[in-house]
């Protein structure tokens, strides 16, 4: 049992703050109060009346802790009680926005500076739209863990799944595409007169190369940023499991809502 668990329980109710910064408080005032008992203990103290002092003398006041979550408070807590629930989410889907089209509009207009979507595949608009989407995904992906901070263990795995299942989506419509533009290929390649075929076959293995590449490369894309955003996920799973450690019984709930401004 937790010497210092009821102590460490009133911390925690008040305590409004993202993991693992929760978690390290925690576990910082925890190493305080015991090393503090252990000295006093070394002293002569006995072990209850140790405890008891050690209590007094570090347990937080309620104005310490809300100084403490002042300080540690994310940026995006502090914005939100200035501005309307609205706005944030007004300006969240503009972020979005601009995160999802940036990248891919840059990455299309050197595709077409360097001459490579003079005649794209058809196939090719399927793949970008699923590209966008997964750069959607992991954005607001990424939002959610980085910027809200939103660190509910009931939506802490949301949205991973997905991004796996877009980056796969991506790699399936570009091989479809790339299957369909080879038969095409055989077609004009039986039709095509003689000494002419190496005008059909380059511009096919060009715009096969390209439609090949957005969907493999979505792919990596996506898959990378899925390991970063799972590595986020797991470091946080594993500060709640350091904080229901400190607990007796491991039975210490997260507070009702960690975004609590919005």
């Amino acid at each position: 049992m937790s010497r210092f668990e009821a102590t460490l329980r009133a911390v925690a109710e008040r305590l409004e703050l993202p993991q693992p910064d929760r978690a390290c408080i925690l576990e910082e005032i925890a190493a305080d109060l015991e090393e503090l008992r252990m000295e006093l203990v070394r002293r002569g103290v006995d072990e209850r009346e140790a405890e008891a002092r050690a209590v007094d003398l570090l347990a937080p006041s309620e104005t310490a802790i809300d100084a403490l979550v002042s300080v540690h408070e994310p940026l995006y807590w502090s914005l939100s009680r200035r501005f309307t629930r609205s706005g944030m989410r007004r300006a969240e889907r503009l972020g979005l926005l601009a995160v999802t089209a940036i990248p891919l509009l840059l990455a299309l207009d050197a595709l077409r500076q360097g001459g490579v979507l003079r005649s794209p595949s058809p196939f090719l608009w399927p793949v970008l739209v699923t590209t966008a989407v997964v750069l959607g995904l992991v954005a607001s992906k990424a939002l959610q863990l980085y910027l809200e901070r939103d660190h509910d263990p009931g939506r802490l795995r949301g949205r991973l799944g997905p991004i796996l299942v877009a980056s796969a989506a991506a790699v399936f419509a570009a091989g479809m595409g790339a299957v369909f533009e080879l038969s095409a290929l055989v077609t004009q390649l039986e039709a095509a007169p003689d000494g002419e075929t190496i005008g059909v076959f380059v511009p096919w293995l060009l715009d096969t190369a390209v439609l090949l590449g957005a969907g493999l490369t979505t792919a990596l894309v996506g898959g990378l940023c899925w390991f970063l955003l799972q590595q986020k996920v797991t470091a946080v799973e594993a500060a709640y499991g350091r904080e229901a450690r400190l607990m007796s019984d491991g039975a210490l709930a997260p507070p009702p809502s960690v975004s609590p401004h919005l």
